[in-house]
């Protein structure tokens, strides 16, 4: 979902937290790793941790497989900074983020350095020497793949506080976009593996590996690596699964709000990406394949990245109402790449729903999809082997809600609500006055639902005789809802959160069941949103539901060393080691310009004791996890649904629902609703 490339960091000043030294003690941090290379470090006072950044890993020719390397960028001063992040796209017209990494222009979140000599992590640790190896969470950031870096989401190096300085935070860099993902029969010619593409993945087994070996230096325990990974993060922890070469490197993962449409196989993403790529490019008619390849490696980052085909442009002004016009002004194909009709999670055409430019793919070699080339099968099949790793499958109860699309925020503007919503864009061909329960979609020839209806056929009549338990259900699923207008359409964002995502994931976590293991399987869903509006992803619409990356970032914000309850903020620019934007506060809302006392979306987000708490129990069951191998609700169960069981996470300990989302994941099914629509993040 290329929104989640609008990337988000709730931060705050920082000086304290209960369970630090008040003062921790100075000076310069040195360890040796077992290659005799040594790492510096410094006492972090913002942050109250030992932080090593800027420690790089690895070395990565363009399209080629990693190797292990190491170097740590220092500043002037000799304190370790944060090394370059990957080349990346910056916004929806697919302008490529390219500045010249250098001491002078060290900049993190929203201002970064970059350069495709980025294969780096920072590592975080407690002040306090461990009395025992302490577990070690391996950050993987969100950004659709084609955005973000190790510190595009805020001080990770909070969550050390905020899991009790009982882990060691590692966060890592890997190649994004066209440069991390692009696969090619013509690259593969070159490729050790025989296949190409899924650089990325490569790229975070690789800093795995390196973890695996040099982390008990820093006092972390090497057989307890745990993978925590929010949208594209959280996809990425789905292909680490059927990895291989990934599986045996981290013993559980956490996936939140993770793609679970990692569907394409070799032929059809090779096809894909010449078609949508290479023939973008002055390199598609070059002759003969070691000539191809040698213009393709001279093109520029810039190049490289506005080859891909993802969305149209217009020159329609964003305002309140339209955030993000382009999504209006694109029709039909509109960017192959691009393949959602973000207003609704529709697939433009189902048939191509699979596709996503930073979408792993099932190569036969890095993926391993098992004998029908799919992640099912792949996932069974790592979940036979009683050495297979614990994982949660997270997903929130309205995803799409981060930020508002724009088809949903207008019918709450007209006043149509989700029914007239749900009947334009769903399908459900429902005569204005009629009840759910009536289905018209067989009878209704040019009306709104008829286009839908083509793809659905005759079983749009079980969808629209399911709608009203959804309508339901979702009324009554989420506790202390702000008083907002927005509310009413909740029933359809929890619907599309459910055939984009939740059923995918339950989908997912059924297949690995059926291969064994099934106390190592969770999966959970979030039902409590923010308790104020929020602007999260937009300066001009509110976020006032469960919207993506909430419980990532209330976990991160009640880590805050300076208290979970202080004003919320998204930041510009930081220097590495010092206090985090405490000298440059801007508004909550992404990119909104400096903050003021009048305009909402530039104030900060005062955080209510329910959102603190929830973003407390969520920690507090990443930690449960980590130690104990249980969350705080039960696995799975089975591998169908006679004994399914299901977290609800809210601002209180967990609770375990049998059966929860059954019936919605059912009856999406019958009604069509199914891979296809499975969203691309």
């Amino acid at each position: 979902m290329l929104k989640a490339a609008v990337l988000l960091a709730f931060i705050g000043s920082a000086s304290a937290f209960a369970s630090a030294p008040e003062h921790p003690p100075h000076g310069p941090l040195k360890i040796t790793l077992s290659s005799g290379d040594v790492v510096r470090g410094h006492n972090q006072d913002s942050a109250f941790v030992r932080s090593f950044r800027g420690i790089k890993f690895g070395n990565a020719s363009r399209w080629m497989p990693p190797e292990p390397a190491f170097h740590q960028y220092m500043s002037m001063d000799g304190i370790p900074i944060n090394g370059p992040a990957c080349p990346w796209i910056t916004n929806m017209n697919n302008e490529s983020f390219d500045y010249p990494f250098n001491k002078t222009n060290i900049a993190l979140a929203f201002d970064y350095a970059t350069s495709e000599d980025c294969l780096n992590l920072n590592v975080f640790t407690p002040v306090s020497e461990p009395t025992e190896p302490l577990p070690v969470v391996i950050w993987l950031h969100g950004g659709s793949n084609v955005a973000g870096s190790a510190t595009s989401h805020g001080p990770v190096e909070w969550l050390v506080n905020g899991m009790e300085n009982s882990v060691i935070v590692v966060s890592i860099n890997s190649r994004l976009a066209a440069l991390g993902f692009l696969a090619l029969e013509v690259l593969a010619t070159e490729d050790p593996r025989n296949v190409s593409g899924n650089y990325a993945i490569l790229d975070q087994q690789l800093a795995m590996r390196w973890v695996k070996r040099e982390i008990e230096h820093f006092g972390g325990d090497p057989s307890r690596v745990f993978l925590l990974g929010q949208s594209s993060g959280g996809t990425n922890i789905m292909a680490h699964l059927i990895a291989p070469e990934s599986v045996p490197l981290f013993a559980g993962a956490i996936s939140l709000s993770g793609s679970p449409n990692i569907t394409m196989n070799k032929a059809d993403k090779y096809e894909q990406d010449r078609k949508y790529w290479l023939d973008n490019t002055p390199c598609k008619d070059t002759e003969p394949a070691a000539e191809q390849l040698a213009c393709m490696r001279k093109l520029s980052v810039a190049e490289v990245m506005q080859a891909m085909d993802t969305t149209c442009k217009t020159d329609i002004e964003p305002n309140d109402k339209n955030p993000f016009p382009s999504e209006i002004a694109c029709t039909g194909d509109g960017g192959r790449y691009n393949l959602w009709n973000q207003d609704s999670q529709v697939p433009v055409d189902p048939s191509l729903g699979q596709m996503g430019f930073g979408l792993p793919f099932i190569d036969g070699h890095t993926l391993d999809g098992g004998s029908n080339s799919s992640i099912l099968t792949g996932l069974k099949k790592t979940f036979s082997n009683a050495s297979a790793p614990a994982v949660i499958f997270q997903t929130l109860s309205a995803e799409h809600n981060w930020p508002p699309s724009n088809a949903f925020t207008k019918a709450s503007y007209e006043d149509n609500g989700a029914r007239g919503l749900l009947n334009k864009q769903l399908g459900v061909c429902m005569r204005d006055g009629d009840d759910l329960k009536r289905p018209c979609c067989q009878s209704c020839t040019g009306s709104p639902g008829n286009a839908v209806d083509n793809q659905f056929g005759t079983e749009s009549v079980l969808l629209s005789d399911f709608l009203d338990t959804v309508f339901q259900r979702a009324e009554n699923d989420t506790e202390n809802r702000p008083d907002d207008p927005h509310w009413k359409l909740y029933p359809a964002y929890a619907l599309t959160a459910d055939a984009g995502a939740t059923c995918g994931n339950v989908e997912l976590a059924l297949a690995a069941a059926s291969g064994g293991n099934v106390g190592k399987i969770f999966v959970s869903t979030v039902v409590t949103p923010p308790s104020n509006p929020v602007f999260a992803g937009s300066c001009f619409i509110r976020s006032t539901m469960p919207f993506h990356s909430w419980d990532f970032l209330a976990a991160l914000q009640a880590s805050n060393p300076d208290g979970a309850d202080k004003p919320w903020r998204a930041g510009k620019m930081v220097k590495s080691g010092e206090n985090f934007f405490k000298d440059n506060p801007h508004g909550y809302a992404v990119n909104c310009g400096e903050e003021d006392d009048e305009t909402p979306a530039k104030q900060p987000y005062q955080p209510s004791t329910r959102d603190v708490e929830f973003g407390k129990q969520v920690l507090g069951q990443w930690l449960a996890f980590i130690k104990t191998g249980k969350p705080g609700w039960d696995a799975v169960g089975s591998s169908d649904w006679s004994d399914y069981q299901h977290g609800k996470i809210t601002d209180k300990p967990a609770m375990t629902v049998p059966s929860y989302k059954q019936p919605a994941c059912d009856n999406l099914k019958k009604a069509g609703v199914d891979i296809n629509w499975w969203w691309v993040n």
